[in-house]
């Protein structure tokens, strides 16, 4: 026979039956059912893991007046580039006479020009002279395999009256050239290294770098 309890709510008496004290309820005997193996569609392709991206080669130690071949990859090793350059030694220019008659001069002392050929090789690569940088030979090794990142250094000029290169796109059979004329004092061109930027990562270690003697 049920128990019978009342309970007195807000003024109610309510009747509760079989009000005794519950049982435990007892543990299942079998586990959930496991998970679906495999990532849950959530409507958006996802991105390949970070560790499958491809590591850039080591930046290439060119020499003044030799063709180097240098090679970029994308993050993920999807695209790849690979061009020769070459690079003379630097002409040091103090002035230069246009042909208005009016003589211009660098800011900082001197104009230190190169010659530099590029030729594509394999893939693409889209060329700015702003990829190429004057750093002191000391920090050649700070950035060996690392990124080197956003502007470093002193970087090629426009200079009227000098047939500097501009941007272009490279790819295999293409060829660009012209000179690069960077605006510097005398001291920094002195245990200094030109250095080329990765050809397809923007903060991607460099590619190649030339020691000035």
């Amino acid at each position: 026979m049920q128990r019978v309890c009342f309970l007195i709510a807000a003024g109610v008496l309510v009747a509760l039956v079989g009000c005794g004290t519950p049982e435990p309820a007892s543990n299942p005997t079998t586990a959930p059912p496991a998970a679906a193996s495999g990532t849950a569609t959530t409507g958006r392709a996802s991105l390949p893991p970070v560790a499958s991206a491809v590591p850039q080669p080591d930046p290439v130690p060119a020499t003044l007046g030799t063709a180097a071949t240098v090679t970029g990859r994308n993050l993920f090793g999807t695209k790849s580039a690979t061009i020769e350059v070459t690079l003379s030694k630097p002409e040091l220019i103090t002035e230069v006479k246009q042909k208005t008659g009016v003589v211009v001069r660098p800011e900082k002392e001197v104009w230190a020009v190169f010659d530099v050929v590029l030729r594509g090789v394999e893939g693409t690569y889209e060329f700015n002279p702003l990829h190429f940088h004057v750093i002191p030979r000391s920090e050649v090794a700070a950035w060996r395999g690392k990124p080197f990142g956003g502007a470093k250094g002193a970087q090629p000029t426009a200079v009227s009256g000098i047939d500097t290169i501009s941007f272009g796109s490279i790819s295999p059979g293409n060829r660009l050239s012209g000179k690069l004329a960077f605006d510097v004092p005398r001291s920094a061109l002195t245990d200094a290294a030109v250095v080329l930027r990765s050809l397809l990562l923007v903060d991607g270690a460099a590619s190649a770098f030339w020691v000035l003697g």
